[in-house]
């Protein structure tokens, strides 16, 4: 088995901080509930911190929910960007599709949470 290259580590690197930036805004805007960037409070101002529903389904439940979804965007993410690295061999490439993947993946798993009825 070989070790990673250079370029796998660094577009892992990029894809997991674009998941980190942007997955808290991303919440807000598929739920509506509060959750922003995390320079203007992340999920300070969720719904989920506000008595009686709605309540945001990915904080509400954030051991099942929230979790699973971001493990599973962020699996998505790391899958097509090393993906497109292994036929490509262009790391700027494989970080743009890696980044872009996040609100594909993004839009399914929330789709998946609201269809589970979380």
């Amino acid at each position: 088995m070989r070790s990673p290259t250079r370029a796998q580590w660094t577009v892992v690197s990029v894809v997991l901080a674009s998941l980190g930036l942007l997955l808290i805004p991303f919440c807000g805007l598929a739920f509506g509930c509060g959750c922003t960037w995390l320079w203007t409070g992340a999920a300070a101002h969720c719904n989920v911190f506000e008595p009686g529903p709605p309540d945001c389904p990915w904080c509400a439940h954030g051991a099942v929910a929230g979790t699973v979804a971001t493990l599973g965007i962020g699996a998505c993410q790391l899958l097509l960007a090393l993906l497109t690295l292994k036929r490509t061999a262009n790391p700027v490439l494989a970080c743009a599709v890696g980044v872009a993947t996040l609100l594909p993946a993004g839009v399914f798993f929330a789709w998946l949470t609201r269809l589970l009825g979380l």
